[in-house]
């Protein structure tokens, strides 16, 4: 689970930098202390009680007790040491799962069987497990959604709603959305024991992503960054048992034009004795180059390949994929009622640092932080790998007090 940043800005004037006459200071989460008795042309004693009530008389601003917020005679805010809670955006992820038969043979014993006689023997039902413990701990910071590939091929007789722009399967992107994805999910039926077309179930990836896609595209709700999490077990076809050799094309494809609309996919290709998919393909799939080249990369530059009979490689690698969308853009104004607004021609007084590493400042937005506006930082490069390593819990803005800007 993401340990999102308690944050430290040391705002250091009043009596020790009475030269600097801050107008403006903030209001700090900790406990109110009183402000100091001002005298003579000293700044008056650190406050100790909760009340806060207000310095008085000397020419120097009385300074507050630490984490209080005391007003000096000029009826400016005290700068003082304090600390804030900056929360990153909110990410919104679809969890697109394969639901093609295969994921319903058996794992051991007969894995030929169309759909395993015992269910929890099979990549679907260990899928799930994971998912459940996953998304239970992240669903606080994280806007998931889910959908599945699946359809039964139409010239059968079956039906495959991806080909219609349908989001098979589909709920809706949401926070604290565990409970409903996984009624979902747990609802879901087994597919028939049968091998015949039209009614054992496909795998339409290249439309379900399409679909997908255009679901995210249209989410006006999501403030934070895109994703697709891609999670299949093998080949993919167009709902039909057509040549397999385009279908991986198409697949990219829409990796690729999604990336364009500001999707990001990310790749888990589930291991099993019956994977028939190329790691080449797979990695082609997160680079979202090779095959078809048709735009820019479209994921990270390789796929997860978590074993399918592994209860705990999914579920490490399913949380390693998902520390992957921790955003790299931070709203000052997210202070638990405090907004902080930075003056971005001082900048260079600022320090960030990435659990205790400090982190360039880069005007160009390329390697490391820069201000996108008053109230908006971003991470770039580096830095922002540095911050979705699935390691890194603390993130620390240091801004002195010259540079926030009275609000």
């Amino acid at each position: 689970m993401f340990t999102y940043a308690r944050v430290a800005s040391a705002l250091l004037c009043g009596a020790l930098l009475p030269w600097l006459a801050c107008s403006a200071g903030v209001k700090p989460t900790g406990t109110q202390g009183a402000a100091g008795t001002g005298g003579g042309s000293n700044p008056g004693a650190a406050g100790t009680s909760s009340s806060g009530a207000a310095g008085t008389g000397g020419s120097a601003p009385p300074l507050g007790g630490f984490g209080g917020s005391g007003m000096n005679n000029d009826s400016g805010v005290g700068c003082q040491h304090t600390q804030y809670t900056f929360e990153p955006k909110i990410p919104t992820v679809y969890l697109l799962v394969d639901r093609s038969g295969s994921m319903f043979h058996c794992l051991t014993g007969s894995t030929g069987d169309p759909v395993c006689a015992t269910p929890t023997n099979t990549a679907w039902n260990g899928l799930k497990e994971a998912v459940r413990t996953v998304v239970g701990s992240l669903e606080k910071d994280v806007r998931f959604g889910f959908a599945t590939i699946w359809g039964t091929d139409p010239a059968g007789g079956g039906m495959c709603p991806a080909i219609q722009g349908m989001v098979p399967d589909q709920v809706t992107p949401a926070l604290n959305n565990a409970t409903p994805i996984m009624t979902k999910y747990d609802a879901l039926p087994l597919p028939p024991v049968s091998t015949q077309q039209g009614v054992k179930f496909e795998s339409p990836a290249s439309e379900s992503l399409a679909a997908v896609g255009a679901a995210l595209k249209a989410d006006t709700s999501s403030q934070g960054d895109k994703y697709i999490i891609f999670i299949t077990d093998g080949q993919p076809d167009y709902c039909d048992d057509s040549n397999s050799l385009c279908a991986p094309d198409s697949v990219i494809m829409h990796l690729q034009q999604n990336k364009a609309d500001g999707i990001t996919t990310i790749v888990l290709g589930i291991q099993t004795t019956l994977f028939d998919l190329g790691t080449g393909i797979l990695q082609a799939y997160a680079r979202g180059t090779t095959l078809g080249n048709y735009m820019s990369a479209a994921g990270p530059t390789k796929p997860y390949m978590p074993s399918a009979t592994d209860q705990a490689s999914l579920v490490t690698q399913l949380s390693m994929a998902l520390a992957g969308v921790k955003s790299c853009t931070f709203d000052l104004t997210a202070t638990g009622g405090t907004p902080i607004k930075v003056d971005v021609k001082q900048l260079n007084k600022a320090t960030i640092k990435i659990d205790g590493a400090t982190q360039a400042l880069d005007p160009n937005s390329m390697n490391g932080w820069n201000m996108i506006n008053e109230t908006t930082l971003q991470l770039f490069g580096s830095s922002c790998d540095a911050w979705r390593d699935q390691s890194a819990k603390t993130i620390d803005f240091n801004f002195p007090c010259e540079i926030i800007v009275p609000t």
